[in-house]
């Protein structure tokens, strides 16, 4: 795949995110794929997850996330099989808690999906918005 293509699959996976598309999220994931996101073990929001889990997890954050959340490119830097993005998200919980945050995805690519997503964020932030669903 070019880089330009690995770019549009990060930009079709962010758009799920948005629509909060648990199916769509999972679909562009390879049958061995994996989700991360850093922070200790306590932090039910931090872990690897495999395809099914990450369907699962986006599942969930339907639950704590109104309808609307969008994310601003900051920055999108793609080489080989790896796509960088660098945005913020603009939400709020289903309490009425602003959330507003930083993020960084590191994408691999192979064979047309992703085989491999961190999801780098302020996880303080998320516990203090969401932190009453976990």
């Amino acid at each position: 795949m070019s880089t330009e293509q690995n770019k549009k699959i990060a930009a079709d996976f962010m758009s799920a995110i948005e629509r909060q598309d648990a199916d769509g999220i999972a679909d562009l994931l390879t049958d061995d794929g994996v989700y991360w996101i850093p922070g200790l073990p306590s932090f039910q929001v931090a872990g690897l997850r495999n395809k099914q889990q990450t369907r699962e997890f986006f599942s969930g954050a339907k639950q704590i996330l109104l309808p609307g959340f969008k994310f601003a490119v900051k920055s999108v830097t793609a080489e080989d099989d790896r796509v960088s993005v660098e945005a913020k998200g603009d939400g709020t919980s289903i309490s009425g808690k602003k959330y507003q945050t930083a993020y960084h995805f590191l994408f691999r690519m192979r064979d047309g999906k992703i085989a491999y997503v961190a999801e780098y964020i302020d996880t303080q932030h998320v516990a203090e918005v969401f932190g009453e669903f976990f």
